[in-house]
């Protein structure tokens, strides 16, 4: 009897460590199959968009580096005020997601989507690397 509440209070935990996990990937990593193009433009400040945009990813190779990191992008507190660039993502609905991207010293890729919602996404410096030197090798940083 006493094995059986064990295993089951094991299974519960299991289950609920579970469901938090799925939790944190974020709707981004959900929608990153529907990526058809991307677009940045420098960024200018939190209350601001800046909609000049200099860099536009529309080669499948390129959209499918942002895909398999934004696949891995999971919602954290990271409290930034200044991020390096605008991002612009449009899927294959045509709508598109717009959101502030930075590069952190520890290699990171963090994205706040532009607007009200709080909520930052931070990709690994595993799976940012390759955005990484899709984004910052071209501009030389």
């Amino acid at each position: 009897m006493k094995k059986r509440i064990i295993f089951l209070t094991f299974c519960t935990i299991m289950l609920l460590s579970g469901c938090q996990s799925t939790d944190q990937k974020s709707v981004l990593s959900q929608q990153s199959s529907d990526i058809q193009e991307l677009k940045l433009a420098e960024f200018i400040g939190l209350a601001s968009y800046n909609g000049h945009y200099e860099k536009e990813y529309t080669k499948k190779e390129d959209v499918n580096i942002f895909k398999k990191g934004f696949q891995q992008a999971e919602t954290k507190n990271y409290d930034l005020n200044k991020y390096d660039y605008n991002l612009r993502i449009t899927l294959s609905d045509e709508t598109n997601r717009e959101l502030h991207l930075t590069k952190t010293d520890n290699n990171e890729i963090v994205l706040k989507y532009i607007g009200d919602n709080p909520d930052t996404l931070v990709i690994d410096s595993k799976h940012a690397k390759n955005i990484i030197e899709l984004i910052y090798k071209e501009a030389g940083t």
